[in-house]
């Protein structure tokens, strides 16, 4: 019963896949000709009573250019919807499929998905990502998975807004946790008490790249 409900799933799927290549192809066709651009035919191949209907090449590229750009204004519609519902950077990088680029670049994947999204920041340009808060009903500038607490990653939220006091609180319960794991290792002997110290300092220097992948998990 569940391979049959697996495989009709997998039908679906691909139909669904399918009429969405038919849709591009005849949104291409409508863009071009509206352009002015004249629609031609030709056998499926030589011999062949039937035949394909396209646009003139070049004009047909463009059109097909315009309808990628409407496909990514389409997933951009959806990684607004994605913030709103508290999904994670993280999340949302594996559904845009940017694991790899994360694993070749070296860069959290959470940090790739939000300069995917919106544009990388540098010195003369701070980006950032708008959407509506549905717990306080405040527009929240997300500035991105790069600080380690929830309150500096996104600004706007209402002083009583339920869903920013959870994601602190589970902000918190990690650190207190982290804290809780060093101390119960240094307290075993397997560090003196300078090493201890020493060692503790490199960890809470390098806190805020762990408090980013934080973010993302904990949207």
């Amino acid at each position: 019963m569940e391979d049959q409900e697996t495989d009709s799933r997998q039908d679906a799927i691909t139909r669904a896949a399918s009429d969405a290549y038919f849709a591009a192809d005849s949104s291409v066709m409508r863009l071009a000709e509206a352009h002015g651009a004249e629609i031609r035919e030709r056998p499926v191949w030589p011999g062949s009573f039937s035949k394909t209907r396209y646009a003139e090449p070049l004009a047909g590229i463009r059109a097909a250019q315009t309808v990628r750009r409407s496909a990514d204004r389409v997933a951009g519609d959806y990684v607004r919807h994605a913030r709103v519902e508290g999904i994670g950077w993280r999340e949302i990088g594996g559904a845009l499929g940017l694991a790899e680029d994360g694993q070749r670049t070296g860069y959290d994947l959470a940090v790739v998905a939000y300069e995917q999204v919106t544009g990388e920041p540098d010195v003369f340009r701070e980006v950032s990502f708008h959407y509506s808060c549905p717990a306080c009903g405040q527009g929240i500038s997300d500035r991105g998975p790069y600080e380690s607490h929830p309150e500096d990653n996104e600004r706007g939220h209402a002083e009583d807004c339920t869903r920013l006091a959870a994601d602190v609180a589970a902000w918190q319960a990690q650190q207190d946790a982290e804290d809780a794991e060093w101390e119960a290792w240094t307290r075993q002997g397997n560090l003196t008490e300078a090493e201890a110290d020493a060692a503790g300092a490199e960890k809470h220097a390098a806190a805020p790249a762990e408090d980013a992948e934080f973010e993302t998990e904990a949207g």
